[in-house]
């Protein structure tokens, strides 16, 4: 072991177990997060290209910036209620990405958070949730239906740029500010 850090089947936590630091590019298939882990740090599980699922434990509170990034045969992932961040970039280039369950109690969606995956079809973006960050749908070329729930005040610029297939978004009547969200959509 690392000094302060726990390395438990090729991931690197936090000797606390609070924090998921590091997760072996090589592991395939599914990955359950231990209950008892409330971070995952960036980066985290950048490149895990053979990882086609993850178990997110309801301990779970932020996923930094970059945290799954490129993890290219990601499916399906379902963001616990516990969960009130999702930093800048942390799903971006998830291509096979097709499924999200986000946290009702979202308060944080950063930029880029789901940038370039491609085969979302379908996004509910919670009531908690006031911001949708720059560019956090942008490249979702499958992208179709966009539900955003009353609570939402700020759609930012390029928020959905390139989401060529995009049919319906219904956007509530207490969004204040909405900048050039739809940008390069044919």
């Amino acid at each position: 072991n690392i000094e302060g850090y726990l390395v438990l089947d090729k991931c690197i936590y936090s000797y606390d177990m609070k924090q998921l630091i590091y997760v072996d590019s090589n592991i395939r298939g599914e990955f359950v997060v231990p209950e008892g882990i409330q971070e995952i740090s960036a980066y985290a599980f950048g490149n895990c290209e053979n990882i086609m699922e993850v178990i997110l434990p309801s301990s779970l509170l932020k996923i930094e910036n970059y945290a799954f990034e490129k993890c290219l045969n990601l499916k399906a992932i379902e963001i616990p209620d516990s969960t009130t961040l999702i930093g800048d970039y942390a799903f971006s280039g998830c291509n096979n990405l097709e499924n999200i369950l986000l946290s009702t109690n979202l308060t944080y969606l950063g930029i880029g958070a789901f940038q370039y995956c491609e085969s979302i079809a379908e996004i509910v973006v919670p009531s908690s949730l006031e911001i949708i960050e720059n560019y956090t749908f942008s490249g979702c070329i499958n992208l179709n239906t966009i539900t955003l729930l009353e609570g939402l005040k700020i759609i930012g610029s390029g928020a959905f740029r390139n989401c060529d297939n995009l049919v319906e978004i219904t956007i509530p009547n207490g969004v204040e500010k909405i900048d050039n969200i739809f940008f390069q959509c044919d």
